[in-house]
């Protein structure tokens, strides 16, 4: 049930990106920003990656231990979404970039961290971000 949950986040969240951006999408082009990293180690399903200093959108929420997976995605989603699609102070639209950070912060899993990574074509300073 919980991985039904993800794929179903994924799905919506691809989608409003894909209605953002339909012909490129279209023709099968990817053109979410990821940031620079270098690989460290790779084993035969990972790699061990390396990320230069970057701006993140970030936020700390708590959840009830019994909160349905995708719910706990969710929560933190949102508040994120809206920031980037300008419900900020200057009304700004920010790319999406990937990958999206999670972070379970103790060990009941309900304080959570979840952040985007700010595009580094648009924002090099703490100062350039609406708030």
């Amino acid at each position: 049930m919980h991985s039904l949950t993800i794929v179903a986040i994924l799905i919506v969240a691809n989608c409003c990106f894909t209605l953002a951006n339909p012909i490129s999408n279209l023709f099968g082009a990817v053109d979410t920003e990821t940031p620079p990293y270098d690989v460290i180690s790779k084993g035969a399903k990972y790699e061990v990656r390396r990320y230069r200093s970057q701006l993140w959108a970030q936020v700390e929420y708590t959840v009830d231990a019994s909160t349905d997976f995708g719910d706990k995605l969710s929560i933190g989603f949102q508040p994120l979404f809206q920031y980037i699609t300008g419900k900020n102070d200057k009304e700004q639209k920010i790319p999406m970039t990937a990958p999206v950070v999670m972070q379970q912060v103790n060990s009941d899993s309900t304080r959570r961290r979840m952040a985007f990574i700010m595009p580094a074509s648009e924002f090099t300073e703490l100062s350039q971000l609406p708030k």
